[in-house]
């Protein structure tokens, strides 16, 4: 394959060297260009050229090929778009010479950027889970004008991994904040899970006798990292509701006892 490529090369800059020494026979024969290319899975290209003709100042080609001295230069089959990590081999063409950068045959690509606005879909597209509401009085019964108590044991991190552009990504989503709704079109939005008793920390009293199907929401936030790199912070959130509860809520009912 380089043999291959070494003599097409060599066949570019012999066609125009020749082609500058017949535009002008009295000239002296110009140095040897300097090419810089590449190859990739079986592709040859070149980046840039340099060239001299008598007291030319060499001059480097840009994207199209094109340079700035009116004067002729070799152009012939250029390509921008180097490999990465390249490596280099000679070109001997009788008296001039050429060097020439590059690519191994099993150089990689560079890995495409996965961007935050990706991780962010993702993130909204994971399947995560509503967090149980708990109850006490337990057993689904409370009285009316009584705290009945409300938490949840689900606070712990969620790692899940996707894979965007072919790489891994480690998203980690954390409950960050809760709304309770407690049935009867009253809610609470706070940041503490509540507590079973007795830390009655997220308390509802209910005012009539009823069923009440109270439910929580779990507000996620998010963070991720590509392969082993640094953590990020994902912008936005995610709210999933959990399932929803029974509850009765009774009068009680005052009996006279012996004394």
């Amino acid at each position: 394959m380089m043999r291959f490529l070494s003599a097409l090369l060599a066949l570019v800059i012999y066609v125009a060297t020749a082609a500058v020494a017949e535009a002008d026979p009295t000239s002296p024969p110009p140095p040897s260009p300097s090419v810089q290319g590449g190859t990739g899975r079986g592709l040859f290209n070149v980046e840039s050229a340099q060239q001299t003709q008598g007291d030319r100042t060499p001059q480097k080609f840009d994207d199209t090929g094109r340079g700035t001295d009116p004067r002729p230069y070799l152009s012939e089959g250029l390509r921008p778009g180097p490999c990465f990590g390249a490596g280099m081999i000679e070109i001997n063409q009788g008296p001039h010479g050429a060097e020439v950068n590059y690519c191994p045959a099993d150089d990689k690509p560079a890995a495409a950027t996965v961007t935050v606005g990706m991780v962010r879909s993702a993130f909204a597209a994971l399947r995560l889970p509503g967090s149980t509401l708990s109850l006490q009085p337990p057993d689904g019964v409370t009285l009316v004008n009584f705290e009945t108590n409300f938490y949840t044991d689900d606070t712990a991190a969620i790692t899940k991994t996707v894979r965007l552009l072919g790489q891994r990504v480690t998203i980690e989503a954390t409950p960050s904040s809760f709304t309770f709704h407690f049935g009867d079109d009253l809610k609470m939005d706070t940041t503490d899970p509540g507590a079973p008793y007795p830390n009655l920390r997220v308390t509802h009293n209910y005012l009539r006798k009823a069923t009440y199907r109270p439910w929580l929401s779990t507000t996620y936030s998010g963070r991720f990292r590509v392969g082993n790199g640094p953590w990020q912070d994902i912008p936005g959130t995610v709210t999933i509701d959990g399932p929803k509860q029974r509850l009765r809520a009774i009068e009680a009912s005052p009996k006279l006892v012996g004394y």
